[in-house]
């Protein structure tokens, strides 16, 4: 993987797509704002922690960045990402 300052704003929207979440699941799961998050996608710089609980929200879902603009989906489904999802919003209702 590259340097986590090094990914582009596409692989986060790429990261998105393979999993099949919208722009809310990935505010749900990583508790970032939604403006943050979309400026990361555009490919603006967000600050390091925000960006950092993005970029280890997508890799514990089972995303892999590769060289260069590469994302892969390992070993999460979508219906595991989206059970992840439901985890992460009922252990924050609690």
């Amino acid at each position: 993987m590259k340097d986590a300052n090094q990914l582009r704003g596409i692989q986060i929207r790429a990261a998105r797509a393979l999993l099949g979440w919208n722009l809310q699941d990935l505010v749900n799961a990583s508790g970032a704002a939604m403006g943050t998050i979309s400026l990361l996608e555009r490919g603006v710089a967000v600050r390091s922690d925000a960006y950092k609980r993005i970029v280890s929200t997508l890799i514990r879902a089972g995303i892999r960045f590769i060289d260069d603009n590469g994302v892969a989906l390992e070993r999460a489904s979508r219906d595991t990402a989206h059970a992840s999802i439901a985890a992460v919003e009922n252990s924050a209702a609690a």
